[in-house]
């Protein structure tokens, strides 16, 4: 049969994963040079999780022009994670919120 795609929750799970490993790459080759780390890693990772949020049906307008906002302007990765978690529904950010 046909494989259903993947949930919503699914998709959000691995856009946080996505996002942890494009930072953590980026922290990991700073000591190949002063053009790595981990600003240049929150940067990369900004235009996936722009796309992410532009193709996800659920999210209204609205709700994309917040979310691209929100997570494209914090520089923290933690902070990034923890919007992330909220807007995607992790029960355990929302308890925390």
């Amino acid at each position: 049969g046909a494989i259903a795609p993947p949930s919503f929750e699914e998709r959000g799970a691995l856009a946080l994963r996505h996002y942890e490993k494009t930072v953590r790459h980026y922290q990991l080759g700073h000591a190949q040079g002063p053009e790595f780390g981990t600003d240049l890693g929150v940067r990369m990772a900004r235009k996936h999780l722009a796309a992410w949020v532009e193709t996800t049906p659920e999210f209204s307008p609205d709700v994309q022009r917040e979310a691209k906002c929100t997570l494209c302007q914090a520089k923290d990765p933690a902070e990034v994670v923890e919007r992330l978690k909220r807007l995607t529904g992790d029960p355990a950010a929302r308890l925390a919120a």
